[in-house]
């Protein structure tokens, strides 16, 4: 499994509304959902290539099956690894505004 921080060191988490945010929106996302953004992260830095997409799914299913939010939001790079592995999906964060 990855490097993970602490929730309580996961940088900007004290008292930062766009992280309760963030991390609502995440729980609120169903068990394939949470394992598609997980997989997304891997795929930024190439933990999982894109030829590797089912692969990572799988993997993030079993290996976060609960507290995904807390997983992703102590990635001290995630939005570096969210946009890297849109990007290397085809999709740009650009494309949601």
């Amino acid at each position: 499994m990855r490097d993970e921080l602490p929730e309580e060191d996961a940088p900007g988490v004290a008292d930062n509304p766009a992280y309760d945010d963030l991390k609502v929106f995440i729980d609120s996302l169903n068990e394939d959902e949470q394992a598609d953004l997980v997989a997304v992260t891997w795929n930024g830095p190439g933990a999982y290539p894109t030829e590797d997409w089912d692969e990572a799914v799988e993997i993030a299913h079993e290996e976060h099956p609960k507290r995904v939010a807390q997983y992703l939001l102590s990635q001290p790079l995630l939005a570096d690894e969210l946009d890297e592995g849109l990007s290397e999906l085809g999709f740009s964060c650009e494309d949601g505004e």
